[in-house]
């Protein structure tokens, strides 16, 4: 319900903004709320197994949809993003929406880890036979070893106000579709996500 009121009161203050500030801020109000309603959506599915539906899906074409939905978070923090994509598209069987949603939360865990106007991020690419290996790096604060540990056990977070089911969702999927998830990490100098891909 308050989302909703959230999304019909925007809407409506779309309808009557009056300068290009102001609907840049209330566009962004808006796209946050859908990723609130994704994440309330992910909290509620993370403790049973979900349906994975497999269809070809496009590893360059899913980048592009992920990347598009933290652009706000890389403009506002003025954090740079870099983009380095094989050549040759891998076309994985995959069920598109929760794939997406598990490499977003990869990437959003770099964008929190990297400092303003300083940050750099990574997302990198290789394919071989169609086998694709998916790399995010950053220059961020980096993982302690035991934290590495932990890092993809429920309820597990360092963050202040996290609640720990990101990257305990992400492996979770990736595991579903066959994907091996290693994690470096050196403490102030930043971390490397590598997916592999079957």
């Amino acid at each position: 319900k308050p989302l909703t009121n959230d999304k019909l009161a925007v809407e409506n203050l779309l309808g009557t903004a009056v300068n290009e500030e102001n609907t840049f801020f209330l566009d962004m109000i808006q796209r946050n709320g859908l990723r609130i309603n994704d994440l309330i959506t992910e909290i509620l599915q993370s403790s049973r197994p979900a349906d994975i539906s497999l269809n070809d899906v496009s590893l360059n074409g899913l980048l592009n949809k992920v990347i598009a939905r933290v652009q706000d978070k890389l403009v506002l923090r003025n954090i740079t993003l870099k983009i380095s994509c094989d050549q040759q598209d891998a076309i994985l069987k995959a069920d598109a929406g929760k794939l997406e949603m598990a490499i977003l939360n990869i990437l959003v865990n770099a964008i929190e880890a990297v400092p303003d106007v300083t940050g750099m991020i990574e997302v990198k690419t290789s394919v071989q036979n169609n086998r694709a290996t998916l790399m995010i790096s950053d220059n961020g604060y980096g993982i302690s070893a035991e934290n590495k540990d932990k890092l993809f056990e429920p309820y597990f977070t360092s963050k202040r106000n996290g609640i720990g089911l990101g990257l305990a969702t992400t492996f979770n999927i990736l595991k579903s579709h066959n994907a091996k998830i290693d994690v470096q990490s050196q403490l102030n100098a930043g971390t490397l996500f590598t997916v592999q891909f079957a």
